[in-house]
């Protein structure tokens, strides 16, 4: 099944309003196996809709639309869809008695604006949403599946959960599942890790695999399929063992939603270490890091922010003493000159490791984000 996902709504393409709606259908469609072929997103215009519609009729199966079924003039797109595959639309009784309840509590009459919310697709089935007003439908047009779910995102995934996902896995009986699976690499460019995996990846069929270049790492996605679940997660750890004995100096973990520090943090733990900081030029931007995934300072004991520099770096490393225990590593960070910052680690042996990062031309966040980053490589590196 090829399904396509058309988003509707002008602040979209302005760029007010982030898309993630797209983003969640298309990883929930893939869990239960549908793949997302094709994305469009188009703004409040009753030509382009349509324009976008008949595209997604020509190619592809199931044609999910969110957005536009509001009480607002420009809300259009359940209109456009009934104009589209030759219905009329009617009123949900369900989401009717709701709408009118709703008002009542607020202490309003009906307008006929209102009523907008309420109507469906004649012929198709209508989507209760239970967080908002307005119904989604579900209507079958020449072989194809067209399905209306609201623009805001909370509504959009209770219907999405609740109303369609279920009844979309029942229709797909004995299809194929598809997995996917995520492995983060470290320290190592996007470039030269397709040429360690230059080989599985010229070689790939099932799995697929793909690299992302993510925020100081680099994510490979194996995507499987199989007749199940279970076979398509054995099918991408396979895979995964193989890549891992390729690039294994620089392998962190599994997961989408990776992150460093808490990589650091479990590492740290396992072997019964501990940290404190001292950030004379991020500010606080690695203790929050790391404070995220060691809430509990079993690992991250405290940081100091202060004001560090070469003329008072000994100083301030001596004021860190009494909290320098057996087992404990101490980061430290400074501005070293204009395009370089200075890293220090003192291990729990007392050993002293300086490494400068080069900061160029970019702007404060991104190089404090470099420098947190390369700090907790540093750390990462001595860990046995």
């Amino acid at each position: 099944m090829k399904a396509e996902l058309i988003s509707v709504g002008t602040e979209l393409l302005m760029g007010y309003v982030v898309n993630s709606n797209a983003s969640d259908i298309a990883k929930q469609l893939l869990a239960i196996g549908i793949g997302t072929y094709y994305q469009q997103t188009v703004g409040d215009n009753w030509e382009r809709i349509s324009q976008a519609l008949a595209l997604a009729h020509s190619r592809s199966d199931l044609v999910i639309l969110t957005g536009g079924l509001g009480p607002t003039h420009d809300d259009i797109t359940k209109q456009v869809v009934a104009a589209f595959v030759g219905t009329t639309l009617e009123e949900d009784p369900r989401q009717l008695a709701k709408l009118n309840q709703h008002l009542a509590h607020e202490g309003r009459e009906c307008a006929p604006i209102d009523l907008l919310q309420v109507l469906t697709l004649k012929g198709g089935k209508a989507l209760w949403n239970a967080y908002g007003l307005a119904c989604g439908s579900v209507y079958q047009h020449e072989g194809v599946t067209y399905i209306l779910l609201p623009g805001p995102p909370y509504e959009m995934n209770q219907m999405l959960k609740q109303e369609v996902l279920p009844e979309l896995a029942k229709q797909l009986g004995k299809q194929e599942a598809m997995e996917s699976l995520y492995l983060n690499f470290f320290g190592i460019g996007e470039s030269k890790l397709a040429q360690i995996l230059a080989q599985p990846i010229a070689e790939q069929s099932n799995p697929t695999l793909g690299l992302y270049a993510k925020p100081r790492h680099i994510a490979v996605r194996l995507t499987a399929n199989a007749a199940t679940s279970q076979g398509a997660h054995a099918l991408n750890q396979a895979l995964a063992q193989e890549l891992i004995a390729l690039a294994g100096d620089y392998y962190m973990g599994q997961g989408e939603d990776f992150d460093f520090a808490g990589y650091v943090i479990e590492k740290m733990a396992d072997q019964g270490q501990r940290l404190v900081s001292l950030e004379g030029f991020t500010y606080g931007q690695l203790a929050s890091r790391l404070r995220q995934q060691d809430p509990e300072a079993a690992v991250y004991q405290r940081g100091y922010i202060q004001e560090v520099t070469e003329a008072n770096l000994e100083t301030s490393l001596a004021s860190l003493s009494q909290d320098l225990a057996q087992d404990t590593f101490c980061l430290v960070n400074y501005q070293l000159n204009q395009e370089e910052a200075m890293l220090i680690l003192i291990t729990p042996s007392g050993q002293r490791l300086e490494r400068p990062v080069y900061l160029g031309q970019r702007p404060y966040q991104v190089q404090a984000s470099i420098v947190v980053y390369e700090g907790l490589s540093l750390l990462n590196k001595q860990l046995s």
